[in-house]
């Protein structure tokens, strides 16, 4: 049987990782113009479409408004951890 396939980051994901594991903090991709919040990173800002982003600290506090568990999965790897979140 196969291993676990493990999602390796890349591009803006790789790049918000970095900042993550770099500082321990907790990060989230924020444009450098309007200084909106994205996540999960995008290469153009939602709210006024510009290129310019940097990765900022956050606190990490805030509300969670929904979740997901996952009953199956189609990875032979993964049926003994099912469910997860």
């Amino acid at each position: 049987m196969p291993g676990k396939v493990i999602p390796q980051p890349d591009d803006l994901n790789l790049e918000l990782f970095q900042a993550i594991a770099s500082t321990g903090q907790m990060h989230v991709q924020q444009c450098a113009d309007c200084r909106a919040y994205a996540h999960p990173p995008r290469y153009y800002c939602a709210r006024c479409f510009s290129p310019h982003y940097r990765m900022t600290a956050v606190s990490g506090a805030g509300t969670v408004y929904s979740h997901t568990l996952s009953h199956y999965t189609t990875e032979p790897a993964w049926k003994d951890d099912v469910p997860y979140a």
